[in-house]
Formats: C-alpha cells, sequence, structure tokens
C-alpha cells in the first residue's frame, strides 16, 4: 500500500464516520418532529382538563396538531430522500440534512414561540454541523437558523395569545440577546471547528509517519524491495486467503555471484543486486518482489498461472542476458525454483519447496525448475 492509498483509506474512515453521523442527524430529526407532536397531544389533554384552551378543540387540533404533523412528515420526508438517494454526494446530504432541521426548529419555535426558551432551538442546528468539520456547511447553517428565528419572531403570529416583541420591551430586549448569544454560538463553532481540522490534519500526519516507518522496516534498504519479514507476511496471507485468489511462489538467486563478488569487488556486487531488484520490481503486475538476503529473491504472483509465472521468470532471464553493455555489470543470468501456493502449508513450507526447486535449477545455471509433491521438474 503506498502512502497515497493510506491517506485515502483514512479518508473513507472519516467518510464512513460523517455516514453514521448522517443517520443520527435524521434521527434526531424524526426525534423532535415525534416530541413536538407528542407533547401537544399531552398539553392538549392537560389544558383542555383546565380549561384553558382559548380556540375550539377542533381549531387547536388543526394549528397545533395537524399542520405541525404534515409539515413535520415533509421534512422526515425530505431527509429520508436525501439519505437513500446515492446519487448525492456526502455533502449534499449533509447540506439537506441540516437545512432541514433548521426548518424542523423554524416549525416547532413559530407554533410555539410564546416560550422564549425555544430561542436556543436554534443553536442546536448549528451544533449538529460540528462533527462534519466544514466552514461553510456550519456558516450556511447558522445564516439560515438566524433568518428562520427573525422571519418566525417578527412576521409570524401563530398563537393569538402571543404578544408580540414590539409591543413589549422585555420580550423584544430577550429577541434580540437571542440573536446575539446565536452569533456568538456560531462563533464558538467555527473555533471548534478549526482545532478539529487541526486535530484530523495531525492524525493523518502521525498515521502516514507510523506508516512510513512501518514501511522502512518491510523495506530492504539496498534494493528498496521488500525484505523477508515483508515476505513472511504475504506468505502467510496467501495460504490463508479464502477469497479464490491463486498464488505462485518463486524463489530467484543470481549464478555464480560468489565470483563476481570475489573478482570484481562488493562495489560491482552491490550495482548487481541492485540492478536484479529493479528488474523483478518491474516485471509483472500483480507480482510482488522481495529480497530475501545476499543474492536471493522471492517474486509472490497472485492469480497467474503456472505458465504466466513461468513465462515472467523467462523474460526477466532474457533482459538480464541482454543487459551485458551495461556499465559495471558484468555478465549476469539468474535461477528460479517456482511452486503452488496451497491453503493451509506453511511459509516455511513454501520457502522450502521453492528453494529445493531452486537448489535443481542452480545446477544447471539459468534454468527454472518447478517443485512438485513427488520430484522437481525441471522447465
Amino acid at each position: 500500500m503506498s502512502a497515497d492509498s493510506n491517506i485515502q483509506a483514512i479518508r473513507e474512515e472519516y467518510r464512513k464516520i460523517n455516514e453514521k453521523w448522517l443517520h443520527l442527524h435524521f434521527k434526531i430529526i424524526v426525534g423532535l418532529a415525534s416530541f413536538s407532536v407528542i407533547m401537544e397531544i399531552v398539553m392538549f389533554f392537560i389544558l383542555s382538563s383546565m380549561e384553558q384552551i382559548s380556540a375550539s378543540a377542533s381549531v387547536y387540533v388543526l394549528k397545533y396538531i395537524l399542520i405541525p404533523v404534515t409539515l413535520n412528515v415533509l421534512c422526515i420526508i425530505s431527509g429520508l430522500t436525501a439519505l437513500r438517494l446515492r446519487r448525492l454526494s456526502v455533502s449534499s446530504r449533509q447540506y439537506i440534512l441540516s437545512l432541514t432541521f433548521v426548518v424542523n426548529c423554524f416549525i416547532v419555535f413559530s407554533i410555539h414561540n410564546i416560550f422564549t426558551s425555544l430561542y436556543l432551538i436554534f443553536a442546536i442546528p448549528i451544533l449538529l454541523t460540528l462533527i462534519y468539520a466544514s466552514y461553510r456547511l456550519t456558516s450556511v447553517t447558522a445564516a439560515f437558523s438566524l433568518a428562520a428565528e427573525i422571519i418566525s419572531e417578527c412576521f409570524i403570529s401563530w398563537d393569538p395569545d402571543k404578544i408580540t416583541i414590539f409591543h413589549d420591551e422585555l420580550l423584544l430586549a430577550n429577541f434580540v440577546l437571542s440573536l446575539y448569544v446565536l452569533l456568538c454560538f456560531y462563533l464558538v463553532s467555527l473555533i471548534i471547528i478549526r482545532f478539529l481540522k487541526e486535530k484530523n490534519t495531525v492524525s493523518i500526519n502521525k498515521e502516514l509517519e507510523r506508516f512510513e516507518l512501518q514501511q522502512k522496516l518491510l523495506r530492504d534498504h539496498m534494493t528498496g524491495l521488500y525484505n523477508r519479514t515483508a515476505l513472511q507476511n504475504s506468505l502467510c496471507t496467501a495460504v490463508s486467503d479464502i477469497s479464490g485468489s491463486a498464488y505462485i511462489f518463486a524463489m530467484a538467486d543470481l549464478d555464480d555471484f560468489k565470483t563476481v563478488n570475489d573478482t570484481m569487488g562488493h562495489v560491482v556486487g552491490d550495482k548487481c543486486l541492485k540492478f536484479l531488484g529493479t528488474m523483478l520490481d518491474q516485471c509483472s503486475p500483480d507480482v510482488t518482489s522481495y529480497r530475501y538476503g545476499g543474492d536471493e529473491f522471492s517474486l509472490l504472483f497472485k492469480n497467474h498461472t503456472m505458465e504466466t509465472a513461468l513465462d515472467v521468470c523467462s523474460k526477466i532471464q532474457d533482459r538480464l542476458a541482454s543487459a551485458k553493455n551495461v556499465t559495471e555489470i558484468p555478465p549476469l543470468s539468474v535461477s528460479f525454483g517456482l511452486t503452488h501456493c496451497i491453503p493451509g502449508t506453511s511459509a516455511t513450507q513454501l520457502i522450502k519447496n521453492a528453494d529445493t526447486a531452486l537448489y535443481q535449477a542452480k545446477k544447471q545455471k539459468n534454468s527454472i525448475c518447478i517443485y512438485e509433491d513427488v520430484s522437481v521438474s525441471n522447465h
């Protein structure tokens, strides 16, 4: 996995968290709508028993139960549609649910704005956007919340017993103060979002540092290929894979490499190892290359047949043979030993099988052998 892939994986996890919050967001909309209707029904019976209802029962039911229920159901349908429409982006669904909740609060406040404590209800939609850590979303939601409160308080008189703010200085002062508090709440929310973003950035950077360190521990410092530890991990994954993928494991060894080291020196020997490592790393898609140790390398083929694996190894031999004119690289040849990765076989046994085939191949040099259960067959 590359660093970019790791970042994508982290972002995917954040996306899943946002998806969960979207569903909770919707449930809160449903909860508020249900709670307000239930409370209104309860209040109807309480006020009726106390003979405190100034309007007729039919008017009360229409104004405070049927109309609110209808409007809230429309809000719920809007939110549910946003959740289920997969062609909508996550961002679009966040906006729809956030603004739907503002409408939900607007309905509750407009019908019950005789209670000044309900001014605080418009802070809830802003609060619920914080988890998305979006300045724009929170700002848009705050703007709609402020507008909804102003429109409801200044232009809607749902309850005939409600004294308007223009006829009571205390109510007007409470209204202005509520707008100020809501604005302050919005500004504090922006500060919280800033720190949430910084926290997320630090988390991603720390995860990338951990990933890069992990990759260094799994890489051979000379060739850049995966090392023996990474090979052990990959083989364990291959033999326990239940997805139906087929794996073939190959061991490779430079022929007469000791002679190259003894006659031309370790500097040239290291260049030979790097050169072969580059060839192995570029050999084919779905093939992972490793440096096993010394002049031994390994290849793990995923979803290749033995025929295609043999063809890849043969092409590597041909490329190595045609590279005689590479500066300071002597003529080189490589031998391969291959084995099928049979589920249930241990990683140690796979290495042993491939090594047995490699031993037979090195007898002839520049050859390829396949390990079989009973004998080793030459290719």
